[in-house]
């Protein structure tokens, strides 16, 4: 449906009737009409020429009027998953892997860059093939930064990947919030398809009864499966296996890998301790996330009016030819 943006402009549209006004002449008088030739090509042309100038005229009253289609959008079925990127920017990130990394047949630009960095630069690759997709993005360190609303736009999910670089982390993590804050970007949101929340972190952390139960709820009741990718250095704990400590609640990550299996969603973690096995596991998403969506594809605002414009343009510069090529004969 077209609208306007100045509907008062087409008050002047009987402008259009100026060309069928012809001005009152002083008549010519001849003794016998019938020495006149007919000419029917003529009256036919002066007629379209006519037709013509009222369409220019009323081509630009129209287009001065601002005629727009307003924004739209249409669904389409893809295969993918709404996700959430939850990106660990504390200042732990900012490290490197560790000596394991060193043992391994990496890169020196790998060797160099830090957790944070390999993982961004992953995760754009993550997102980058994988253009069915729905993604958003959340930071996190002692609060939860929002930098990316739900999209599938690839440009701008890109962009809020790179500006995660921005800076150095902080030295607190509130990772109950920063859950908290992914489950909850979901709840406003017609169900469509597969919800994920993609957790990157090097660390875990300890979770207050209150918000367990409420993250429980929340995960549940929005139908949200949680990926954890935790980036192991080289003298963290592990998720599983022995440990050295009786209480290994009392052990961030264990406790929060422990919780997470317990609240009835789908759950997966993954222990990277090297780029290889970092990349390894976002692969292993990627297999596992593959399934219908709809995805509702935006089309922006269209302004008529350059088109109505040029219309006018072309027909005034006909007439302007046709006015050129005019002969008056006088008799």
């Amino acid at each position: 449906m077209m609208l306007l943006n100045y509907p008062w402009a087409l008050l002047m549209l009987p402008l259009a009737l100026l060309p069928f006004w012809t001005p009152t002449r002083t008549p010519l008088i001849w003794s016998d009409l019938s020495i006149l030739p007919p000419d029917p090509i003529s009256d036919r042309l002066s007629r379209i020429l006519q037709c013509m100038g009222a369409l220019a005229i009323t081509a630009t009253i129209v287009a001065i009027s601002g005629p727009y289609l307003p924004e739209s959008s249409f669904p389409r079925i893809g295969k993918g998953a709404e996700i959430v990127l939850l990106l660990d920017r504390s200042r732990s990130m900012d490290q490197k892997f560790g000596p394991e990394t060193n043992r391994l047949n990496t890169s020196d630009e790998m060797n160099n860059e830090s957790k944070a960095g390999i993982a961004k630069r992953m995760i754009a690759e993550f997102s980058a093939g994988r253009p069915n997709d729905v993604f958003s993005m959340i930071d996190f360190t002692n609060i939860a930064i929002p930098t990316l609303d739900f999209t599938h736009k690839q440009a701008a999910v890109q962009s809020a990947i790179r500006a995660a670089d921005v800076g150095r982390g902080l030295a607190d993590t509130d990772i109950g919030h920063a859950l908290a804050a992914a489950g909850e970007r979901f709840s406003d949101r017609t169900y469509t398809g597969s919800r994920i929340v993609l957790m990157v972190s090097d660390g875990g952390g300890q979770i207050e009864p209150d918000q367990r139960k409420y993250l429980t709820q929340l995960y549940r009741r929005n139908r949200i499966a949680l990926y954890w990718i935790y980036i192991r250095s080289f003298y963290s704990p592990p998720l599983t296996g022995p440990i050295d400590t009786e209480n290994e609640d009392a052990v961030p990550e264990r406790f929060l890998h422990k919780f997470f299996g317990s609240i009835s969603i789908p759950y997966r973690a993954y222990e990277a301790q090297n780029p290889q096995a970092l990349k390894s596991a976002i692969e292993d998403v990627g297999r596992l996330e593959a399934h219908p969506i709809t995805i509702t594809d935006a089309i922006p605002r269209q302004d008529l009016s350059p088109p109505l414009f040029a219309l006018a343009c072309l027909l005034t510069a006909i007439l302007a030819g046709a006015k050129f090529m005019e002969r008056r004969v006088w008799l």
